[in-house]
């Protein structure tokens, strides 16, 4: 399933939506953006530290290259172990079932199968 998380001010928390086919992202609003072409910084709010993510990581990898110790199990979106509220920003969340969509309404993301589309921060 591929989920668009927005937590930017003045949109309800987690308000998630579909992707449209084709590789572009739908924003809030109906506006398109292209696929993220440079790496944007990852918040880990309880940690206090930030990294950069490259367009190729999902956020658990870029907080594993960064030295942020994160939970996971299946790395591609089935277990939810890697779940984390996602605190502002935007996300491009492909996940297989992993996440129930009451968590997603919510604000939660799994960091394995999530890229971001602006910086983020995420609560862990």
């Amino acid at each position: 399933m591929h989920d668009l998380l927005d937590a930017s001010p003045g949109r309800a928390r987690g308000h998630a939506l579909p992707l449209p086919h084709g590789g572009l992202t739908r924003r809030g609003r109906g506006h398109h953006s292209a696929p993220m072409t440079s790496a944007k910084s990852v918040t880990f709010s309880v940690s206090g530290h930030t990294v950069a993510c490259r367009p190729d990581q999902t956020l658990l990898e870029a907080g594993e290259a960064g030295g942020v110790p994160l939970p996971s199990n299946c790395r591609d979106g089935t277990c939810g172990k890697c779940r984390a509220r996602l605190l502002s920003g935007q996300v491009d969340m492909r996940h297989q079932g992993g996440i129930l969509p009451r968590h997603i309404e919510r604000g939660y993301i799994l960091t394995c199968c999530s890229r971001p589309l602006t910086d983020v921060v995420i609560e862990r």
